[in-house]
């Protein structure tokens, strides 16, 4: 059985896909659930058709990843079996039908799967991008007496603009606040040291070691290492290639990691759905490195230039994010070309804000008189946390593009509303947004007009044709 929600991204190509899948409800570990997006239709519901993107959760914890009718991965164990697994898709592009590349990530309770079994790689470039934009949604089920598997489905935009590169070339531009409290301090592969007054800890010289994909290289009890090539390359040349870094920052830039595939940072022990900043300090290993950072956080998954200053110059990567509900984040780095990859001196994490999410939306929206007009409904977080929810109430004339809606701190959601009036009256709608950051109403006002007759004069006679919504570019009318 399968199914195609209702939602469009015309306000947005960069969208997450969230649910709950409770794998314990299957019947047999034959049986799978699949979620696959930008397929050309809505009646195409196996995850290898022949277009878009298909992500496959079978009952026993294998994982498989299709690009069209091709399978780009598969791994078991890849999450707990017979579970409840919470998922997070997330998908970028600049247009959907304009040949634009697509970048997608999957995480499993935020862990991230990988998703190109060629090059081991946590997020995957769909070259050309999407024709369409339909997600669907089956269930293959061989007793077929299970339940619904799928709760608390959501849509949203992603969040945008959430990885910033600095330069760094030693203490003062590290951006290391002296003053401030830091839930992370690390200096990986190498030993303690003190920027501008505060101590990183060092995990000492580490060493080449393989693993499984979300087992660990290097743990403590509040951070991790993990990579999606199964192993991560201890980087131990002294002095290392980054001639720029002064001060004890060089010290910090000496030792570090080299992802598989793709190196993973992984942070436990914040506080739940705080706002936080995270700084990877690294150097441009190799010259135009474009590199994306999926995360657990569900940030937009777009190319980022790491070679903004240069090949082997310092550079830090910021990252803005919201922890989850149980205090985790995940990131990783994922280069464009197969053969590169991203190196890791160390990381720290600042806490910016643990307020609660809060709504805020004009009470009113009036559309005036008019045969047909679309305005914007900003939705605003003024709080910290993650604001999302649903719109509910709407009726026509007025109609919505989605009834989700998503905004982290400091950021608008814009949900495009539409009023096309079918009588000459005045109209009136509330609507209700409910959800994380509080409730509110909103009152949509609009008066229908009629819209233009057209007439001709023929033989002294009239002719008239009344056209409900106006003719395109190119049309004509004939008698």
């Amino acid at each position: 059985a399968g199914c195609s929600p209702n939602a469009s991204f015309e306000s947005s190509d960069k969208f997450n896909i969230e649910f709950d899948v409770k794998l314990h409800n299957f019947d047999a570990s034959t049986d799978w659930l699949s979620l696959s997006l930008g397929k050309d239709d809505q009646s195409s519901l196996l995850p290898d058709s022949d277009s878009g993107l298909g992500a496959v959760f079978d009952a026993d914890g294998v994982f498989k990843f299709y690009d069209g009718t091709r399978l780009l991965h598969s791994e078991v164990n890849a999450f707990p079996a017979y579970d409840k697994c919470h998922v997070l898709i997330t998908t970028s592009t600049e247009e959907f039908d304009e040949g634009e590349p697509a970048y997608c990530s999957v995480f499993v309770n935020g862990t991230p799967m990988i998703n190109n079994d060629a090059f081991n790689k946590y997020a995957y470039t769909l070259n050309g991008g999407f024709e369409k934009n339909y997600v669907t949604l089956f269930n293959y089920n061989s007793a077929g007496i299970s339940p619904s598997l799928i709760d608390n489905l959501k849509i949203s935009h992603a969040p945008t603009n959430v990885v910033t590169v600095h330069s760094w070339t030693g203490d003062t531009d590290s951006l290391i606040d002296p003053i401030k409290e830091y839930t992370h301090l690390v200096n990986i592969s190498g030993d303690d040291v003190t920027i501008n007054s505060q101590d990183f800890i060092g995990t000492g010289i580490l060493t080449n070691q393989g693993f499984g994909n979300g087992d660990p290289h290097y743990t403590t009890s509040t951070w991790a290492l993990i990579d999606a090539g199964n192993y991560l390359v201890a980087w131990t040349q002294d002095p290392p290639p980054t001639p720029v870094l002064s001060d004890d920052s060089f010290v910090l830039g000496q030792f570090g990691v080299i992802g598989g595939g793709s190196p993973a940072v992984v942070l436990s022990g914040l506080t739940p759905n705080s706002s936080n900043t995270l700084y990877l300090y690294s150097w441009a290993r190799e010259d135009s490195t474009e590199i994306t950072f999926p995360s657990s956080y569900g940030g937009a998954v777009e190319m980022i230039d790491v070679d903004q200053y240069g090949q082997l110059n310092g550079m830090i990567i910021q990252y803005d994010y919201i922890a989850d509900e149980n205090g985790k984040f995940t990131v990783a780095a994922t280069p464009e070309i197969d053969s590169l990859r991203f190196f890791i001196c160390g990381f720290a994490n600042l806490e910016t804000g643990t307020q609660d999410p809060e709504i805020s939306v004009d009470n009113m929206l009036a559309f005036g008189e008019t045969a047909l007009k679309i305005l914007p409904l900003e939705i605003a977080n003024i709080g910290g946390g993650i604001v999302d929810g649903i719109i509910s109430g709407i009726e026509e004339p007025f109609s919505l593009a989605t009834n989700n809606y998503y905004a982290v701190p400091g950021t608008n959601d814009t949900i495009s509303v539409t009023f096309s009036p079918i009588e000459e009256r005045a109209y009136t709608n509330v609507i209700t947004l409910t959800g994380n950051g509080g409730s509110a109403q909103v009152t949509l006002y609009g008066d229908g007009i009629p819209e233009p007759c057209l007439f001709w004069i023929l033989n002294l006679g009239f002719w008239i044709i009344y056209s409900r919504r106006p003719l395109g570019p190119g049309s004509s009318l004939s008698l």
